[in-house]
């Protein structure tokens, strides 16, 4: 069984993201297979805090998104976390760079609690998964 977590990139690609801000997402495959996280694909999105038809848009991004278990961004509001929660997309805040975030989510303990579906619903970082 594989799985699909998005990393929220910044403009240059090599940091996590306010999840609002985020433009671009790093979809990684993980699992029993997949020992170490692929990246399989870049998706893009339109930014929406501080948007017009802000509601909208975090619809769009939370659809973009529906296929992946964990989002993992430097930041996420409490409307575009009930927004993904709703589309069974776990939310994970964790601040530093891109390879941080990969080596966090390939974590055995991170991919356990996925598969069992007992992720927190509050904030956590990646020294939650060492």
């Amino acid at each position: 069984m594989s799985i699909k977590v998005a990393l929220a990139l910044n403009a240059e690609g090599t940091l996590l993201e306010h999840f609002g801000h985020t433009e671009r997402f790093a979809i990684y495959e993980l699992g029993a297979n997949v020992p170490i996280p692929v990246q399989r694909e870049i998706r893009q999105a339109s930014a929406f805090c501080q948007r017009e038809e802000k509601q909208s848009k975090l619809e769009s991004v939370a659809d973009l998104l529906a296929d992946c278990r964990a989002v993992v961004c430097a930041a996420i509001g409490p409307c575009a976390r009930q927004e993904l929660s709703s589309a069974n997309v776990e939310a994970f805040e964790s601040a530093g760079g891109i390879e941080d975030a990969v080596r966090a989510i390939s974590r055995q303990s991170f991919l356990a609690r996925l598969e069992r579906n007992t992720l927190p619903v509050t904030t956590v970082s990646k020294e939650s998964y060492k």
